[in-house]
């Protein structure tokens, strides 16, 4: 928490922290975190993670898109979805 707004820091192996704010339109079972800055680099040149969204598919499985951005433009998405077993 940064006072009363959720953020979230992607520590990459690249050396960089993008830091993301909760969209106000994310809701309880969908959270969406938007671009707001980061240490180590530069968001219109450098390539870093810039939005990730989160969708909790059910009790056991949560999915995961992080979109990848360099030099100012979206480069892919990468999806994973976490499961643990029952």
């Amino acid at each position: 928490m940064n006072g009363n707004q959720l953020m979230l820091t992607h520590y990459c192996s690249a050396g960089n922290q993008p830091h993301m704010v909760l969209d106000k339109q994310s809701t309880a079972d969908r959270l969406v975190f938007l671009f707001a800055g980061g240490t180590n680099l530069r968001p219109e040149k450098d390539d870093h993670v810039h939005n990730v969204r989160f969708k909790m598919i059910n009790d056991y499985a949560v999915e995961s898109e992080w979109d990848g951005f360099k030099d100012g433009k979206k480069t892919g998405t990468t999806k994973f979805i976490l499961s643990r077993k029952k």
